[in-house]
């Protein structure tokens, strides 16, 4: 349902006609001193006209032009003075030095910050960077072109996709990447037209199909390439060995997921992983089951269930400790093993996980299984990742398709 936009339009008191009555205009408006919104009257000029119907066309005109001015924020009463606020788009490290307090008039940073600090709340730790740093580039732009002075409502689509031409022209970003920016300026613009009800139209359409063609999505490892680093990976890299298990058997993601597990996730009795709500993509607390393989080498390899419940799971030392890894760890340590072993790049540490749902669907688990193991929203989501990663396959076209010759 569209929120209504935080005003009530302009209506006309004409007493029925009456000439001889004060005609006026009534509306409600946000008014920024006070904090709420006042009853308002607007009579100006209307009453020096005698003829009904010159008075009439005048008031529809006044009317119009009113409420133009409201959703603009452009009536005295809804200007606003210099505002404090606390800037979003600022890097960590300026805000350790000067803090991230601000005092400005409402510009296009202003509301980015607001809508920055909604999605804090809404979006795990690693989508909230995502949405911070495309955001700040977004805002660089629009104050280096002195867009910034505009009133948010004169944003238009023309200048939106002038900015995604220029990311594209700066960096010749991928279409994945385009589609990125796409997505995070229109849940901006959606924001200030139905929560904010500020802006009448989303100007985000339409954008051009511009961006490099790059396939940059990790592939399921083979057998043989799979045993390969297996056998260098207990040795040399235990601990990564176990992260590469666990989204192989339980499909649990390697940024904020295993991460940040703790021992205590762990229901060690009845063979589940519990998914902190802070943790989960979906922001939902969920389980997840243990196949008996991994069970057998967390319990009799790794020996996790001797540690503390509160001692994160992969610890500083390559064992359970109270310090966490940093979070591209994993990654930087894989992506060094891979590169060790002369092994493409479209092997990636994510690779282990689509690799796990390869192996379910080719022992014969359906669909909605899959599911539930990949802990997807819809089964639409399921089969998209299905066709994306794994691909429709054929099993009676594969072994009965007939000879070319017979």
């Amino acid at each position: 349902m569209t929120k209504k936009l935080d005003y009530i339009a302009p209506q006309l008191h004409d007493f029925g006609g009456d000439l001889s009555k004060k005609w006026y205009i009534e509306y409600s408006v946000f008014v920024q001193k006070i904090g709420k919104k006042q009853r308002l009257r607007y009579s100006e000029g209307i009453n020096t006209i005698d003829d009904l119907q010159q008075r009439m066309s005048y008031c529809k005109k006044e009317m119009a032009e009113l409420e133009r001015k409201i959703i603009r924020h452009e009536l005295p009463c809804q200007a606003s003075e210099s505002i404090e606020y606390t800037d979003e788009l600022l890097y960590d490290n300026t805000i350790r030095l000067f803090g991230n307090k601000r005092v400005s008039k409402v510009t296009v940073r202003t509301y980015l910050s607001e809508f920055l600090k909604r999605k804090q709340q809404e979006v795990v730790a690693h989508s909230y960077t995502t949405y911070k740093s495309k955001l700040r580039i977004f805002a660089n732009w629009s104050e280096e072109n002195s867009y910034n002075s505009l009133h948010i409502g004169d944003w238009t689509n023309e200048m939106i996709c002038d900015f995604f031409r220029f990311i594209y022209d700066k960096n010749h970003v991928s279409r994945s990447t385009i589609a990125k920016y796409r997505q995070i300026l229109y849940n901006f613009f959606d924001y200030l037209k139905y929560t904010k009800g500020i802006i009448e139209r989303n100007p985000v359409y339409n954008i051009p199909r511009i961006g490099d063609v790059v396939d940059e999505a990790p592939v399921p490892i083979p057998v043989e390439v799979m045993q390969r680093l297996h056998d260098y990976m207990v040795v040399a890299a235990p601990q990564l060995w176990l992260v590469c298990l666990m989204q192989f058997y339980c499909a649990i993601r390697p940024g904020q997921e295993l991460r940040l597990m703790k021992i205590g996730d762990i229901n060690f009795d009845a063979h589940f992983i519990v998914i902190r709500k802070e943790l989960a993509k979906n922001r939902k607390r969920e389980s997840v089951d243990v196949p008996d393989q991994l069970y057998e080498e967390m319990i009799n390899v790794y020996h996790l269930n001797d540690y503390p419940v509160d001692y994160y799971v992969f610890g500083k030392d390559g064992i359970p400790g109270m310090e966490c890894l940093g979070k591209n760890t994993f990654r930087f340590r894989f992506d060094a093993i891979r590169k060790k072993m002369n092994l493409p790049s479209i092997y990636k540490l994510y690779s282990f996980k689509h690799s796990g749902a390869v192996a379910l669907i080719n022992s014969g688990f359906n669909t909605q299984e899959l599911q539930r193991h990949l802990r997807h929203k819809s089964i639409s989501t399921t089969e998209h990742y299905f066709r994306k990663n794994i691909g429709e396959h054929n099993e009676k076209l594969i072994k009965e398709f007939p000879d070319i010759i017979k």
